[in-house]
């Protein structure tokens, strides 16, 4: 005959459980330790990507400060062109055009100048249609700019869900251990039923993490 525990739980039954909590803490413990070590691992990349996507932000910005400053300069040398060629001087326009114009600038006001001879001119180089154009465009640094912020954004969706999958297999770890130390089964089978419920979630929560 089965020796029993004062409880009514044959020794068998009690070796039995003890292993199927040992494989249930196992389990959790792999899990824990995986789920901790690739939420450090996504938790590098959220900031890597954060930290990406801000300096082609500053890049695009900075290129977009030069485009600026560089149209306004072209522009200043225009208005000087158009003076020098409406009082005649032909010595400082042929100056402008020769030391200071660089060849976007000369292409730009060449087209303005041939333009002229239309029933509705441009007002100047810089209207639309002109062939002048920034040789930086910023939008590239921009548009790099917003794959990395999305990049970071997913990893951090993802890195959350590590770290719920840790917090819900601590549960497991917890529950197990407490109903080791029980002998009434009623309070055994809830506390097992926790953990299990702990353990799937967790294993679950791993799962969308790494897919993503």
């Amino acid at each position: 005959m089965s020796e029993t525990t004062p409880v009514g739980i044959t020794a068998t039954d009690s070796r039995r459980f003890e292993f199927f909590a040992a494989l249930i803490l196992g389990l959790a413990a792999l899990l824990t330790g995986y789920s901790s070590m690739r939420s450090a691992i996504v938790g590098d990349e959220v900031l890597e990507g954060f930290t990406l996507s801000s300096q082609l932000y500053n890049d695009a910005n900075s290129i977009d400060n030069a485009n600026t400053q560089t149209a306004v300069a072209d522009q200043a040398l225009f208005l000087r062109y158009v003076e020098a060629t409406f009082a005649q001087d032909d010595a400082l326009a042929d100056y402008l055009r020769d030391s200071l114009f660089d060849d976007r600038l000369t292409t730009a006001i060449d087209w303005w100048e041939r333009q002229q001879a239309e029933a509705n001119p441009p007002d100047s180089p810089f209207d639309p249609g002109s062939p002048y154009a920034n040789e930086i465009n910023p939008t590239a640094a921009a548009a790099a700019g917003d794959a990395a912020f999305d990049a970071a954004k997913r990893a951090d969706t993802r890195n959350d869900r590590f770290d719920q999958a840790t917090a819900m297999l601590s549960v497991t770890l917890v529950t197990v251990g407490i109903a080791t130390l029980v002998r009434a089964r009623p309070a055994r089978a809830t506390l097992m039923a926790v953990a299990l419920a702990g353990l799937a979630s967790g294993a679950l929560l791993v799962s969308v993490g790494e897919l993503g």
